[in-house]
This record gives C-alpha cells, sequence and structure tokens, in this order.
C-alpha cells in the first residue's frame, strides 16, 4: 500500500495504490486519486490515473476506461488536510480495458491513517 499526499494551497489530493504479491510480477493494482477541490470531495483527474481510478490485472492488463462515468461514485466522510487521512467508501463500477473486456469492482471502503513513520 502506497499513500501521499499533497496541496497547492487551494486543493488538495491523495493517491492511493494497493497491490497484491507486494507488487511483484503478476500483481493486482489499484490506483485511486481522490481531490479536494472548493470544499468539494471529488474523484481527481490525472493524465495516468483514468480520471481517479485505476484497476491493473496480472500486471499488464489495466483496465482504465469507466464503461459508464456516471456509476462511479465516491462518498468522503473525512477528508483531513496535511496528510491527516481520508475515510470513505467508493464504487469504480464496471471498468474496461483497451479491449473493451469488462470487469466489476464495486462497494470498496477507503481508510488511510497518515502519521510517523514507524
Amino acid at each position: 500500500m502506497t499513500c501521499l499526499y499533497k496541496s497547492d494551497g487551494q486543493k488538495a489530493q491523495y493517491f492511493i495504490e494497493g497491490n497484491t504479491n507486494n507488487a511483484g510480477p503478476g500483481s493486482d493494482r489499484i490506483h485511486l486519486l481522490v481531490l479536494k477541490e472548493n470544499g468539494k470531495v471529488i474523484w481527481g483527474a490525472d493524465p495516468g490515473n483514468a480520471n481517479g481510478f485505476a484497476y491493473l490485472e496480472g500486471g499488464n492488463n489495466a483496465f482504465i476506461y469507466p464503461k459508464d462515468p456516471a456509476a462511479k461514485k465516491l462518498d468522503a466522510q473525512k477528508f483531513a488536510d496535511k496528510g491527516g487521512g481520508v475515510t470513505g467508501s467508493f464504487s469504480a463500477s464496471e471498468m474496461k480495458n483497451g479491449g473493451g473486456v469488462v470487469r466489476t469492482l464495486t462497494d470498496r471502503v477507503i481508510d488511510i491513517q497518515i502519521g510517523a513513520a514507524r
């Protein structure tokens, strides 16, 4: 699991990455980019992050295209600035790869707390 926080003073974002197999070859991976702007918490947009959510299956099969972009849901109960953490739930719904194959990724929980390194 990797979690990064950054802010420019006007907006802030958390980038969250979770891997299976310790990120080794053939691992599955999800990326979430959660953005707080103008008091609202929304999916972030980043050129390499498929508008807030991406799923990599088997190390090389990227599901980055939402079948129905309106079906992606994000509900953040907490978004603490200055790296304090983010808590909420999300549903990526159906995501497609470049060949049109679909994976359904629904109803997951985000609960990231950032503290001193151990």
